[in-house]
């Protein structure tokens, strides 16, 4: 018997729980480090903000409003739960998608940025 590391994922908006299709990316919104370099040598690095974000597709279901839910959201709290048991909580998220619902098998591109994400 090993240890699950990957695989099962369990996001909720605000309570709500989504259904997740396939791989999902966390951005925790930690500072982003680029080496600065001159002819000569390298001089050092700078440090910029991310924005914390959550992306990955989701189906639409009955549970869910698509306009009122996801593309109007903001203010709203994710929690992404991963196979290992970690959490990860985004806060005063807000959709940052283009808004497109594929019919065929009723996805949606789930996209948000939030002010802060923290591991729970």
């Amino acid at each position: 018997m090993g240890n699950l590391i990957a695989g099962i994922l369990e996001i909720s908006l605000n309570g709500k729980n989504l259904n997740a299709v396939g791989n999902f990316t966390l951005n925790l919104g930690q500072r982003k480090r680029e080496f600065l370099t001159g002819p000569d040598r390298i001089h050092g690095y700078s440090e910029m903000p991310q924005v914390p974000s959550i992306s990955g597709e989701i189906r639409d279901g009955d549970a869910l409003s698509a306009t009122n839910d996801i593309l109007k959201m903001t203010g709203a709290t994710i929690i992404a739960t991963v196979a290992n048991g970690k959490q990860y909580m985004f806060e005063n998220a807000a959709y940052t998608g283009d808004g497109n619902i594929e019919t065929e098998e009723g996805k949606i591109q789930f996209e948000a940025g939030a002010m802060s994400a923290t591991e729970i």
